[in-house]
């Protein structure tokens, strides 16, 4: 019978330690991958969206259920910060056009819309958001695809009324606005 030296026990107990961190790093992995399938599923069942590098971005984003609603307004965010940063009337524009849409207040599609707010949007949430429009044009009929544009269109136009238009006078939507809009329903259409 042999007796192990400290310095054996030692060396077995970092060994265990390593392969247990090693064990937790696979299954953490594996979870990982386990909840990215269920969120694509997720956002593929919701949308409609196919394409799995849309998917890909949406999932790596953490969008599903009202997270996936908040993405889908990026373009009254845009409105919103078209003249630069936005105004308390166009924040709360822009957070009201949210509920409507069942986002509410204390829920992480708040957040969201909150965040985007205090942040312009980058090119590459654009992006995204443009190939989401494209996905949206071969999923949705015609009629629904209509429906969502309008509703969407509509939304951007209370949010650039909101600011007032240049210096608040005559013109409610300001060219940079409309530019957007223009976008907007040309992704849509």
């Amino acid at each position: 019978m042999s007796t192990k030296t400290p310095f054996e026990l030692r060396e077995r107990a970092f060994e265990a330690a390593y392969f247990q961190k090693k064990d937790e790093a696979l299954v953490d992995g594996l979870r990982a991958v386990f909840h990215k399938k269920i969120n694509k599923q997720e956002i593929r069942e919701t949308t409609g969206v196919t394409d799995e590098e849309l998917l890909d971005r949406l999932v790596d984003m953490e969008l599903n259920g009202e997270m996936m609603t908040a993405f889908k307004l990026i373009p009254i965010i845009e409105v919103a910060w078209a003249e630069g940063k936005p105004d308390a009337k166009t924040v709360r524009a822009v957070l009201e056009a949210g509920e409507t849409q069942g986002i509410r207040p204390g829920s992480k599609g708040r957040e969201m819309l909150e965040r985007r707010l205090t942040s312009e949007p980058s090119a590459d949430i654009r992006k995204i958001w443009l190939m989401y429009a494209n996905a949206l044009k071969q999923t949705l009929t015609p009629a629904h695809l209509a429906e969502f544009r309008g509703d969407l269109l509509a939304l951007c136009r209370r949010v650039a009324e909101a600011s007032g238009g240049i210096l608040g006078m005559v013109l409610t939507t300001s060219a940079r606005e409309q530019r957007i809009m223009d976008e907007v329903k040309k992704a849509l259409t």
